[in-house]
């Protein structure tokens, strides 16, 4: 079981604290865990949940490969991507020049495209 404690949540009334775990509740979704149970007390409101072995979302968001990737393989990827997508524009280009007259005026602008 995982307890997960609730500070914002404070100013929250009773009722309206028991109406938003009933709809907590009945939520239900192959990415959601259930909730098991609840405890509400003027100071501190408590979410009980089964317990997950691989972690929640937020470790793997946050992660040391996701930074890794993010700052380190991410910019190389683009960078490659980028230069595949010139390269690709370039050969398109040297294609359809090869086997196509066209015709630019003094500003480079295409007269019959």
């Amino acid at each position: 079981m995982v307890v997960k404690r609730f500070k914002q949540m404070n100013n929250v009334g009773r009722e309206e604290f028991h109406e938003h775990m009933r709809r907590v509740g009945r939520l239900k979704h192959t990415n959601l865990l259930p909730l098991v149970a609840y405890y509400y007390r003027k100071e501190e409101k408590l979410l009980v949940h089964d317990f997950v072995p691989y972690g929640s979302l937020a470790v793997h968001l946050h992660s040391k490969f996701l930074i890794f990737f993010s700052f380190y393989l991410c910019p190389i990827l683009v960078s490659y991507f980028l230069f595949l997508f010139r390269w690709l524009l370039i050969s398109i280009f040297k294609i359809v020049s090869k086997y196509f007259i066209i015709y630019l005026d003094a500003t480079y602008i295409c007269l019959r495209c």
